[in-house]
């Protein structure tokens, strides 16, 4: 077979050995898998760079997907996560360019960080109600991401968790998170409306950094203080109240903000 032309046959996966590294045994030129029942575990970047796979068919005895286990198979278009998966790895769909939308099961309580970075056509994210925590750059770069919405149990957004997801209109946080982190929102330039809990303590280092269309903020009552830079260049935003406990508002926080 040629190895640099893609062909139409299914390759279907009988058996997956213990952590085979770099893609050794799942030739590259197929756009179609079929993974049988009974399989329970994809190893760390088993599919990874398998440029021209289009269509990967995953059975319900999957319960784990390994570390980039995906990454760079840059014309996948969909996949459905089994209801027993309850583990993915970081960077598993990373550079999943035409990936456009993904449904994470029940049970998963953490997307890990840079699990669907630079994903650039993912439109759609369903996120379960388990889900706790959402890890650094986890759907950074996702150009196409217009809404997600974040279940009640997340306790935790991790650093630029959807910095640059250009097409994101509105964010609700939940309760129970106490901080924004650093460059978690930044350059989310179709941002128009951000509710934050009142849980909330802190704004971390350019959080909302050149959210152009951000218009208006409420500051909860229990924040503490706001870091540099984190709404500088909100060239919309026209109004923002400090609460009275606010102890610490950073130097360049509001820089640029024209409409203040």
């Amino acid at each position: 077979m040629n190895e640099g032309v893609p062909t139409d046959e299914e390759f279907i996966v009988r058996k997956i050995d213990d952590y085979f590294i770099y893609n050794i045994t799942v030739p590259k030129t197929f756009t179609i898998v079929t993974i049988i029942e009974g399989i329970e575990v994809i190893p760390d970047r088993y599919f990874a760079s398998c440029v021209y796979l289009r269509q990967v068919n995953l059975p319900q005895s999957l319960r784990k997907i390994g570390k980039s286990a995906f990454s760079k198979c840059f014309h996948l278009e969909m996949v459905n996560l089994p209801r027993n998966v309850i583990d993915i790895g970081k960077c598993a769909f990373k550079w999943c360019k035409r990936l456009r939308e993904i449904d994470i099961p029940e049970g998963i309580e953490r997307v890990p960080e840079e699990c669907f970075s630079e994903c650039l056509s993912l439109k759609q994210v369903n996120l379960p109600q388990s889900l706790r925590e959402i890890g650094h750059s986890a759907f950074s770069n996702c150009d196409s991401l217009e809404m997600v919405n974040l279940p009640r149990n997340v306790i935790s957004i991790g650093e630029l968790a959807f910095m640059w997801c250009k097409k994101l209109r509105e964010i609700d946080i939940p309760e129970g998170i106490e901080r924004v982190r650093k460059e978690c929102f930044s350059e989310c330039m179709s941002l128009k409306q951000v509710n934050l809990p009142q849980s909330l303590r802190e704004i971390w280092n350019s959080a909302f950094y050149n959210c152009v269309s951000l218009e208006m903020v409420n500051l909860p009552r229990n924040i503490n203080y706001i870091e540099k830079r984190a709404f500088m260049l909100c060239k919309k935003l026209r109004e923002i109240d400090i609460p009275p406990g606010v102890e610490y508002v950073a130097e360049e926080c509001f820089k640029f903000c024209f409409k203040l």
